[in-house]
Parts: structure tokens; sequence; C-alpha cells
């Protein structure tokens, strides 16, 4: 393994492990990763479909339906027939599923501000960019 791979690996759990980063509100308290991607993909792009979805997150059918089933019975999340189509349901946040993720990203951005404190102005701006350039290589 890369050594530079190895030294960023220890910076980041010492990030994570040491010190009080809680990204999740209250509202969203056992939810998993997936289901996370998934308020957050339905929060920022209303008229995804389930096969949007599907294909973006590169998961299975079956898996799609227990997240789906999961943050409806957490009230987060509802199904309501296509107007589209009949035949096939979409999504939508509910008003506390809104509420959780809009917390969500405020407590995220609260934990990028503490991040980006430390540094000057211009690094700041340097680190975005070479966090733009990498996140861009690996898409």
């Amino acid at each position: 393994m890369n050594n530079n791979a190895l030294k960023l690996r220890e910076v980041w759990n010492r990030l994570f492990l040491f010190h009080n980063i809680e990204v999740c509100s209250e509202k969203l308290k056992g939810c998993g990763m997936l289901e996370l991607k998934t308020l957050k993909l339905i929060c920022h792009n209303p008229n995804y479909s389930i096969k949007e979805l599907l294909r973006i997150l590169d998961i299975p059918n079956s898996t799609m339906t227990n997240v789906i089933n999961r943050l409806t019975s957490k009230g987060l999340l509802q199904r309501k027939l296509s107007n589209k189509d009949l035949r096939s349901f979409e999504l939508e946040l509910t008003e506390k599923g809104k509420e959780a993720v809009e917390e969500h990203l405020e407590a995220e951005t609260g934990i990028f501000e503490s991040m980006l404190n430390p540094l000057e102005d211009h690094e700041k701006e340097e680190f975005i960019r070479l966090f733009e350039k990498i996140v861009g290589k690996m898409e």
C-alpha cells in the first residue's frame, strides 16, 4: 500500500475517531449510508424514478425495496402513484424527511467549516481545488 495512502488513512481515522463528529441529525438516527444517499438523491432530484435510483446507487431491486420500506416506516419518505405511469410509484420526501436532510446538510457544513478553519484563505481554495480534482477523477 502507498505510504501517502496510509498517512491519509491515519489522519482520516484521527479525525473521525478522536473528535466528536456527528453527521446524522436526531431524525436520521439508525439510517445507514444507503438510506442517507437515497434521501439526498431524492432531495436534490425529486423527479428521479426508482429505476434511476437503482442505476445511480448500483444496487439490486430488492435492496432498494428494503431501503424504501425502512425510510417509509421512519416517516422520512412516501410513495405516490406516478402521474406519468399509473403502474409505477414515485418517491418524495415527507416534511420530516425534508427537515432531516436539511439538518444533516447543516451538520455537514459545520464539519467542513471546522475542517477549513485552521487554513488561510488561499489554502482553503487550494484544498477545495485539490479535493474537486480527486472527486472528479473518482467519478
